[in-house]
């Protein structure tokens, strides 16, 4: 687990937002379902991106109330900047009581 968080921190202290575009174009068409989704369930509620990383899909969600998490440092440092709650943990011990969320992602 320790690699693949050195892996993703090395890789967005390099790059930030600048990531290969391969991974730009899926996130912004997950976006656009996500919001689809959102809308159509009327989900007014908290969201979680679980995985967020520098925060690709959350910044097409600004209009909701979410909130990152993330394993990397590094991604959440640059995803600082679209000023969502963020929050650094692995997967394995989430820090959040249960069903506090609307929806995860």
């Amino acid at each position: 687990m320790e690699e693949v968080k050195n892996v993703f921190d090395k890789l967005y202290k390099e790059r930030k937002r600048n990531l290969p575009e391969i991974w730009h174009w899926p996130n912004v068409v997950e976006s656009l379902y996500l919001k689809k989704f959102i809308k159509s369930y009327n989900i007014k509620g908290l969201v979680l991106d679980a995985g967020c990383g520098v925060g690709l899909k959350m910044e097409h969600l600004k209009h909701y109330k979410v909130i990152g998490f993330d394993y990397s440092f590094e991604g959440l440092k640059v995803a600082k900047e679209l000023k969502f709650p963020l929050v650094q943990s692995s997967i394995h011990k989430i820090p959040f009581k249960d069903s506090i969320f609307d929806f995860v992602f």
